[in-house]
């Protein structure tokens, strides 16, 4: 269980660190870091399906990684884009 923990810490610190050093516009943004990495916030955005991610500029990450097989990695932003949510395996 703690070893589950510490990894949901460091993936949110990857985020943050992530999005602090490169403003990828392909990712929702990550606005604050709380509690020492438990709480991570970010953008809200709209929940997608398959399609839509499979007819989105993002498709090679759906196809090519693993890690982003899947439409909770990914949703629609206030601009109608699609981002990635989940993004520490970039970091």
């Amino acid at each position: 269980m703690m070893r589950v923990f510490c990894a949901g810490l460091r993936a949110n610190w990857a985020e943050w660190r992530y999005w602090n050093r490169t403003h990828d516009s392909r990712c929702s943004p990550s606005i604050a870091l709380w509690l020492g990495g438990l709480v991570l916030v970010q953008c809200s955005v709209e929940s997608v399906d398959d399609d839509e991610v499979l007819s989105s500029p993002l498709r090679h990450l759906w196809e090519t990684d693993e890690e982003f097989a899947k439409p909770s990695q990914f949703g629609r932003d206030v601009e109608g884009n699609i981002v990635i949510v989940d993004y520490a395996s970039l970091a």
